[in-house]
């Protein structure tokens, strides 16, 4: 990758040569879902180089025709690849094409032309990929803890039912 990928190219382009470069090892649907979020239409940052939008899964879904959980899929294989054409971060604002700023929950999307803004987006999937972790450990945990105070809870029911059974059933001493 070029530190002096031509600005001249616009993103589109950009994307598209990139994508499609012989030898690329990028497959039709993630190159779909990539283009999907390029297309979408990329604004320059204030105070940076960087083209940037931001946009929902369900979007790309719907733009693609591909299931959310296919382009999931295919972005986090795509941000995890040596060079990848967009990077994703959560920043929560993102400078629009209507020369305004907006806040968002969804994910924001870098055009990545140079090897210092590729490192930084693989950087921040790394991070991205470790909070999944921790949130997907701690859902099963919380799934696993509530799961076992149900069976205790059933376990306490059937002991205190089946003792009063026990206790009517016992013949009466006289």
């Amino acid at each position: 990758m070029s530190d002096c990928a031509p600005r001249s190219l616009g993103p589109v382009l950009f994307a598209t040569k990139k994508l499609l470069a012989l030898g690329a090892p990028y497959r039709g649907e993630e190159i779909a879902v990539v283009m999907a979020v390029v297309s979408r239409g990329l604004a320059q940052q204030p105070n940076s180089d960087d083209e940037c939008c931001f946009v929902s899964d369900e979007w790309i879904s719907k733009h693609t025709r591909m299931s959310t959980h296919t382009v999931k899929r295919h972005l986090t294989t795509h941000c995890q690849r040596d060079e990848p054409v967009i990077g994703r971060s959560w920043p929560g604002r993102t400078f629009g094409t209507d020369g305004r700023w907006h806040l968002h929950d969804s994910a924001r999307y870098t055009l990545l032309r140079t090897s210092a803004q590729i490192e930084e987006a693989r950087r921040l999937e790394r991070e991205h990929q470790q909070v999944e972790a921790r949130r997907t450990a701690k859902r099963l945990e919380t799934k696993r803890a509530k799961k076992a105070a149900e069976f205790r809870q059933h376990l306490e029911h059937e002991i205190h039912h089946h003792g009063a059974r026990r206790r009517s059933a016992a013949p009466v001493a006289s």
